[in-house]
């Protein structure tokens, strides 16, 4: 007989054992398996042999671990993610004798190790988490991979506003286990290691504003002093102007990045219409890297239009020799709108202006601009055209055609010269979506803005290329999917050239 406000012995082994096995239950592993086979031949610009390609066959295994709800109280999840991948194509390495045939191409066996992280969740219960080890950081400054930590806190407990603040190493190049999809820029492999601190925050203020910012430094530490290269680009007139980036990212402590980045959106519901603005801002250039404001308009769901401002400043690490030579921003603005007919019988509509800021003068050659004999380029820097389309997206099918041209205002070949492209396209479902295939067909001709004679007004010969894509996806229970897509090219350029990629998943 028990005693009152007494716990038997017995029953607390019960509960506890009970507890025990709910946890366990809790607790979770998957394996995701995905083998992947990419051939590809593409056809060689050597005027001693125009029929020269380069063989491409590439293999790779992915094997991505999980486990979730892990620990006495389920607060770890564990993440490893390991890349297999080789080449057993043909392809020129970077000490090929000139004159050699062609051999086979670099990149055989390669371990890689994309991510492979430890999640503490509630560190201060609904407050703080925290990640810990190779992670991919994804905000307004682009997807940066990080070997770390990083801590985020939850300012609600409804988890819409949060601060998240990191430190740690980027993932080296060319390293075992290294992992370099994300490398942004030309940064030497003999450069020494780096630290990267930095921070985010997403904020919503009701149901119709959300803001969101981040911040991230890299420091870089060398054996030997290095002279930056970046501020050759600044200036047309005077490159030597605002000496900041040669003197943070030069010597053996550089800076290579100080970015700031800032997104801000909101809703206007008496109006059905979406602004939204975004950019990013260099503190060691002092100007913006890129900008992109916008607004789009929905006022029933057969009806959707889109206009967008974008400023995009080709921008690499502070002491990536890519900043040294005459790179130059570029702005375009697009107008879209969409309009479904009936039915799912949808008509699309566009127009671009592309306008580069300062076509190539001559290649830049240390600290002053050259303008190089017959280097300087006399076309237009604005480019623009319509686009149109018109598809129809039924259940278990559909099928569509685009159109897009590109030329230029008052007779002159603009910087990138001339295009026009047309595809056609469909797909198709069966069985409840566990078979689909899809194919492409396309057709591009385009007219260089490079070519002799067009100081004297005369028309660029127009490069012809003719495309199909076929692909097949096959789910044959919710664990399997299997994927093949096929690409041929044909046409002067491209003729001969294709890609054949396959993917097989597996989920445990």
């Amino acid at each position: 007989m028990a005693v009152p406000g007494r716990s038997h012995p017995a029953l607390l082994a019960v509960l506890a054992l009970a507890a025990f096995e709910a946890r366990a239950e809790a607790a979770s592993l998957t394996l995701i398996s995905r083998t992947y086979y990419q051939g590809s031949q593409i056809r060689l610009f050597d005027s001693a042999n125009i029929d020269a390609f380069r063989d491409l066959n590439r293999f790779a295994e992915w094997l991505d671990v999980s486990g979730w709800s892990m620990g006495p109280s389920g607060q770890f999840d564990a993440v490893v993610s390991i890349r297999y991948r080789t080449d057993f194509g043909t392809g020129f390495h970077r000490d090929t004798p000139t004159g050699l045939g062609i051999p086979a191409v670099d990149g055989r066996d390669d371990l890689e190790m994309p991510y492979a992280y430890l999640d503490w969740k509630n560190v201060v219960e609904d407050r703080l988490d925290l990640r810990i080890g190779r992670q991919l950081l994804t905000d307004d400054l682009d997807w940066f991979s990080l070997d770390g930590v990083k801590a985020t806190l939850w300012l609600d407990l409804a988890r819409e506003n949060q601060v998240e603040i990191y430190v740690g190493m980027p993932v080296p190049y060319d390293t075992f286990l290294s992992s370099e999809p994300f490398l942004y820029d030309g940064t030497q492999i003999l450069d020494g290691p780096s630290l990267t601190f930095g921070g985010a925050g997403h904020f919503k203020l009701g149901e119709d504003f959300s803001a969101s910012l981040a911040y991230r430094h890299t420091f870089i530490f060398r054996g030997t002093d290095l002279d930056g290269a970046a501020r050759a680009v600044i200036s047309d007139t005077d490159p030597r102007e605002a000496p900041l980036v040669e003197a943070v990212s030069g010597g053996k402590v550089g800076v290579n990045e100080a970015s700031l980045g800032l997104s801000l959106g909101y809703i206007i519901r008496p109006l059905n219409t979406d602004v939204y603005a975004h950019g990013v801002y260099s503190f060691l250039f002092g100007s913006l890297d890129r900008a992109r404001v916008g607004a789009s308009f929905t006022p029933i769901e057969s009806v959707h239009a889109q206009i967008e401002y974008l400023r995009v400043q080709p921008r690499f690490a502070a002491d990536s020799i890519f900043n040294y030579f005459n790179i130059k921003p570029y702005d375009r603005g697009r107008l879209e709108l969409a309009l479904e007919l009936w039915g799912g019988l949808w008509i699309e509509a566009g127009y671009f202006l592309h306008i580069v800021n300062g076509a190539p003068k001559g290649p830049t050659l240390g600290p002053v601009v050259s303008q190089a004999e017959g280097a300087e380029f006399k076309g237009s820097d604005a480019a623009h055209g319509p686009s149109a389309g018109v598809e129809y997206r039924g259940n278990g099918w559909g099928a569509g055609v685009t159109f897009e041209t590109s030329t230029n205002f008052g007779g002159n070949y603009a910087y990138g010269g001339n295009y026009r492209m047309i595809e056609g396209f469909g797909r198709m479902s069966f069985l409840e979506d566990r078979l689909s295939a899809n194919i492409r067909l396309n057709y591009t001709g385009a007219q260089t803005d490079w070519f002799e004679g067009i100081d004297s007004g005369a028309v660029a010969p127009e490069i012809q290329s003719f495309g199909t894509a076929l692909g097949v996806r096959v789910r044959v229970l919710d664990a399997i999917t299997a994927r093949v897509d096929f690409i041929k090219n044909f046409g002067a350029v491209l003729e001969g050239s294709y890609r054949l990629q396959t993917m097989l998943e597996v989920r445990y």
